[in-house]
């Protein structure tokens, strides 16, 4: 089974299954870094859900009147150590999680 494997610094315990503990120097003790793996279907799904949605968002808002109109869009979406894919703040989490860019252009 091919993964994705996710690096996130926690000062969770590390020593939970699927983690691996690399400490940061100069950090206190607990804190670290841990690596996840998320299966690749489970990621590529969450990340395909997430750009549809996006783009019927982004959709909506072409169809708005005035005198400007958006041609490009940058987002930054976080993934959590779960595989989620999404907004900060919409229920991911603060801790543990990373970014990936999207940039749209209107064609």
């Amino acid at each position: 089974m091919k993964a994705f494997n996710i690096f996130v610094s926690d000062s969770e315990n590390l020593e939970s299954s699927g983690t691996r503990r690399m400490d940061v120097r100069g950090e206190q003790k607990g804190h670290g870094t841990r690596m996840v793996e998320v299966p690749s279907e489970e990621l590529i799904a969450n990340m395909s859900d997430f750009l549809e949605n996006t783009q019927e968002l982004l959709a909506q808002g072409e169809k708005t009147d005035g005198p400007y109109k958006v041609d490009t869009v940058e987002i930054t979406a976080q993934i959590s150590v779960e595989g989620k894919v999404g907004f900060m703040g919409s229920g991911l989490g603060l801790k543990g999680d990373t970014g990936i860019k999207f940039v749209f252009k209107k064609i």
